[in-house]
Parts: structure tokens; sequence; C-alpha cells
């Protein structure tokens, strides 16, 4: 194969690679538009009104008080709520990185 052969091919699979990119770019973008309102409401509720734990009786209610008690008893939902909120950021973010990354490598060449 000559040079300018490779040169041919390497500019081909590059075109291809890149509709590819664009592609999965659009579905991306079309994702998060169909599913806009219900990822930000779900995330919204998720972080107000996190899951509790039922707790049967009323004086183990009254020997958890204090405030570093509440907190190590919510962690684990404030945890899923971070983990949420990350999850929906990255929904957001993942096309305008794709998107950065397509233009930055067309840039390259």
């Amino acid at each position: 194969m000559t040079p300018l052969q490779q040169l041919i091919a390497d500019k081909r699979s590059l075109r291809r690679r890149l509709r590819e990119e664009e592609q999965e770019l659009d579905e991306g973008w079309q994702l998060v538009r169909d599913n806009a309102g219900r990822l930000i409401l779900t995330g919204l509720s998720r972080l107000f009104f996190p899951r509790r734990k039922n707790t049967s009786s009323a004086s183990s209610q009254e020997n958890r008080a204090g405030f570093w008690q509440n907190i190590t008893d919510n962690l684990p939902y404030y945890l899923n709520m971070t983990r949420e909120g990350l999850s929906i950021a990255w929904l957001f973010i993942k096309p305008l990185y794709k998107r950065w990354q397509t233009h930055h490598n067309k840039r390259e060449e």
C-alpha cells in the first residue's frame, strides 16, 4: 500500500468515526430533550423528599436526638441524592463533552 493510499484509508476511517460519534451525540441530545422534564423533577423530588427508614418504637426516636445522629441516620440518603444528582448532571454534560471532543479532534487534523 502506498503512502497516499494509506492516507486516503485513514481519512475514510476518520470520517466514518466522526459520523458515528456525531450520530451518538445526536442520540444523546435527543434523550436529554425527551426526558429533561422528568429528569429534573425526579432529581428535585429526591433532593427534597429522601426516603426515610420507618422506626417502630417512639423511645428509639427519643434516644436518637441530636444533629450528628440525624446526619448519620440519613447519610445513605444523602449519598444517594449525590449519586442521582451526578448521574443527572452527566446526562446533560455528556453530549457537551462529546461535541467538544469532536471539535477538538477536528482541529488536530
